[in-house]
């Protein structure tokens, strides 16, 4: 399989990245936006009720207060987050082969040795670490921003990597495919395609 740099098998091409981005885009307004704002109201709905009301009897061109959040918000929302990553990009990948975003756009979750099978468990649960592992080290202020690094850094892979693969992907062995255009048969280039320069010492 490794001959092929635009398929990893006939009827299959790897996953661009910025059809992925799309995939992505959609499975963060699903599961970042929505959850936050339901944790955020469940626990966070008293204090900024509170903060409003100090702020309509704030006199005009007086400092707005600040708004106290409790400190079992951001443990929660923490672990809500990892949890979330657990269960929505290793169980629903291994169960059903791709995600809400990624089936928006075409694109399944497979076996990097044998891409007609999805990822086992154990390897969708690796692969998702890059969403559950950041969110972790979120807990602690410190870690927060290499958390981000660590997760923006496996994504940005993509872009480059001859397979598409992000870092998450060669962690869990997996390969984000598409079926191939009727256009585009197995062994031929995908449009646009242009083959990399030789390297500078020959081959």
């Amino acid at each position: 399989m490794g001959g092929n740099p635009w398929g990893p098998a006939p009827g299959l091409v790897y996953a661009s990245f910025w059809r992925r981005f799309l995939g992505y885009l959609l499975d963060w307004l699903l599961l970042s936006v929505v959850p936050s704002l339901v944790v955020f109201l469940t626990l966070a709905g008293h204090a900024f009720s509170t903060w409003l009301n100090e702020l309509a009897k704030t006199p005009k061109g007086a400092a707005a207060p600040a708004l106290s959040l409790p400190s079992r918000y951001y443990l929660t929302a923490a672990v809500v987050s990892a949890l979330i990553g657990i269960l929505y990009w290793g169980l629903v990948v291994a169960a059903w082969g791709r995600t809400i975003g990624q089936a928006a756009v075409g694109v399944r979750v497979v076996r990097q040795e044998d891409p007609t099978k999805p990822l086992p468990l154990e390897r969708a649960l690796t692969r998702a670490a890059v969403w559950w592992g950041p969110a972790i080290l979120g807990l602690v202020a410190a870690l927060n921003f290499v958390g981000g690094l660590i997760w923006l850094i496996s994504l940005l892979w993509v872009a480059w990597d001859p397979r598409k693969q992000g870092l998450h992907d060669k962690l869990g062995r997996a390969l984000a495919v598409r079926v191939a255009p009727a256009t585009v048969p197995f062994g031929a280039p995908p449009p646009g395609y242009a083959p990399p320069p030789p390297p500078p010492w020959g081959s």
